[in-house]
């Protein structure tokens, strides 16, 4: 039986490995995003408006 420090540690250690994991994988989803967007951008390369400016007309010309 491992002593109640011991414990803490390790599950410690299980939470910071999630978190990373985690970040890790937002991370790669942001990069991804970007990735498809520039793809998509270049394929219709008719004057590509950014990512930002298009939600925003998209939020403003409404549902």
């Amino acid at each position: 039986m491992r002593g109640a420090s011991a414990v803490r540690k390790a599950n410690l250690r299980e939470k910071t490995a999630g978190v990373q994991r985690f970040a890790n994988l937002l991370i790669q989803l942001k990069n991804g995003a970007q990735t498809a967007w520039t793809a998509m951008s270049r394929h219709h390369n008719t004057d590509a408006i950014s990512a930002p400016a298009a939600a925003r007309a998209k939020k403003e010309s409404g549902p």
